[in-house]
């Protein structure tokens, strides 16, 4: 009886030792990462036929639109399910075809990450994606990373975000357990500020956070001249599937507070509206155009 009593406990601890986030409140259950929606990039690619391979995107109307095909319906569809039926549908052009279907990129299946790593930026969530598996993606820490001081912002269910500090030093050590990340997790890795130095009595850096459907997403120097057209340039222009007529600013306000600007970059571009003076740690967010 005591040990089947040990063996009970032995468990139950092992259950809760494995969590893979500590408990925030209200938070979000594990996310279906399989699930096909509007917005989202489908990598599809069929074995020695070129003209039927490519990233396809799902239209707000729920459907893709394939070559030979025509529309099929993809928003709410698991992935493996519309890879079965582009094989089932192609089967009536081509004789045993192969067809291998990926997510591209993923408005609801992505996680952020900002500051002090090798490539900051926007990531498609995969299976089993972990704090420290991102962090090894991303070409690792910079020099002056603080591996004690990652900050990860979630939201949870009532739509509020959840702030944890994670150490991921003691993570890597075996000392704490890795997070499992969920879409839409921030991460911010901080510069580690060493006290006992004379550096840290030089002005900080400033910075400005790019992210989306730019050339060169990522952090760039902040200086009092800097305008959203000379911003622009340094980053390489934006990509073709970029909204230059909703480009979000977000910039912190009074108490913390975060505000919202959206701007119509291509009446500046015209001439048809001032440019844009800049602030530190604003952050510039180019979605992807609908059309």
């Amino acid at each position: 009886m005591m040990k089947r009593i040990l063996i009970f406990v032995f468990i139950f601890s092992f259950s809760l030792a494995v969590k893979p986030f500590s408990l925030m409140a209200e938070e979000n259950t594990q996310p279906d990462i399989y699930t096909v929606h509007s917005g989202d990039k489908l990598d599809i690619q069929v074995y020695k036929e070129k003209d039927l391979s490519g990233v396809f995107t799902v239209a707000p109307s729920g459907k893709i639109y394939y070559p030979m095909i025509g529309e099929i319906t993809a928003d709410g569809v698991a992935l493996e399910d519309l890879k079965k039926e582009l094989l089932m549908k192609l089967g009536d052009y081509l004789n045993n075809p192969q067809i291998q279907v990926e997510f591209a990129e993923s408005p609801t299946k992505s996680v952020t990450i900002l500051g002090q790593v090798g490539k900051p930026g926007n990531f498609l969530l995969t299976p089993n994606l972990t704090l420290v598996k991102l962090i090894s993606q991303v070409g690792g820490f910079k020099d002056n990373a603080d591996m004690n001081n990652v900050k990860l912002v979630r939201l949870v269910k009532t739509g509020k975000k959840s702030f944890k500090q994670v150490n991921v030093q003691s993570i890597m050590k075996g000392e704490a357990d890795d997070v499992a990340l969920i879409p839409g997790d921030m991460i911010y890795v901080e510069k580690f500020v060493d006290l006992s130095k004379e550096e840290v009595k030089k002005p900080e850096i400033k910075t400005i956070s790019v992210l989306g459907q730019v050339s060169r997403p990522g952090n760039y120097e902040y200086k009092p001249e800097k305008t959203l057209i000379k911003l622009i340039s340094e980053f390489g222009g934006f990509t073709p599937l970029a909204a230059t007529n909703r480009v979000k600013l977000i910039r912190k306000g009074k108490a913390g507070k975060q505000k919202l600007m959206v701007i119509n970059v291509s009446r500046i571009i015209n001439g048809k509206a001032p440019d844009m003076a800049l602030q530190p740690d604003d952050l510039i967010v180019v979605e992807e155009t609908l059309f």
